[in-house]
């Protein structure tokens, strides 16, 4: 008999790899930081994901570019959309 709770993707925040599982894109709108990170980062902390996210936007010139144009401040709490928009552009969907 299959059990229906096995069935259900299994969620670490409300966006978490849900467009990946449904076969559907992304959708690109504001983040928080923590957000985003968790879902390139499922396995992490939220502590290690940021840290991680953070060093792949460290090393990527052009993506660390993009962003200071759209007036990118680290100590901000989320992503605008464009910001996310760039990063996936960069990094990828999580």
């Amino acid at each position: 008999m299959l059990n229906l709770l096995q069935t259900q993707p299994q969620l670490n925040t409300p966006h978490s790899k849900l467009h990946t599982q449904l076969n559907t894109p992304m959708t690109l709108h504001s983040y928080t930081k923590q957000e985003l990170a968790s879902m390139y980062c499922p396995n992490a902390n939220g502590e290690n994901a940021m840290r991680t996210l953070n060093r792949w936007i460290k090393l990527n010139g052009d993506l660390q570019r993009e962003l200071r144009a759209t007036h990118y401040n680290k100590w901000a709490k989320s992503f605008t959309s464009r910001q996310v928009e760039l990063i996936v552009k960069y990094l990828g969907e999580p």
